[in-house]
């Protein structure tokens, strides 16, 4: 017999706790010895020797020979975008709807609208 409604949870997975398939990710990567998020940071830093890359040894406009990683600004940009999921929240798209014929009117005093004004300019402020 299930539960009544608003009764306290018992039993399962503490919350925080990883998944069976993401434990064995992590455990996977430790295995190998890889972090997957150091690398990718290494990409979006263009580290090419410290992810392995070979270089590419080509002459600059002054004719001199330089070497050239081989990681492409897109490749950074897919790797920054990646790490950004782990760093920052997803941001939901908030929709603004209202109804045309009633719109929403605000009114304040002129007065009201100075003490605003200052109120903002004083949050700026740092003491």
């Amino acid at each position: 017999m299930p539960a009544p409604k608003g009764s306290p949870k018992h039993g399962g997975r503490q919350k925080g706790t990883p998944n069976k398939s993401t434990q064995n990710l992590l455990l996977k990567a430790e295995e190998l010895s890889v972090d997957p998020f150091e690398i990718l940071l290494l990409y979006v830093k263009r580290d090419w020797k410290a992810l392995g890359f070979a270089t590419e040894n080509v002459l600059d406009k002054e004719g001199f020979e330089t070497s050239v990683p081989r990681i492409t600004m897109e490749t950074q940009i897919e790797c920054a975008k990646e790490v950004c999921q782990y760093i920052y929240p997803k941001r939901k798209a908030i929709e603004l709807t209202g109804d045309v014929e009633n719109p929403i009117q605000i009114s304040m005093t002129l007065d009201d609208r100075k003490e605003l004004l200052k109120a903002a300019r004083s949050d700026g402020e740092t003491e």
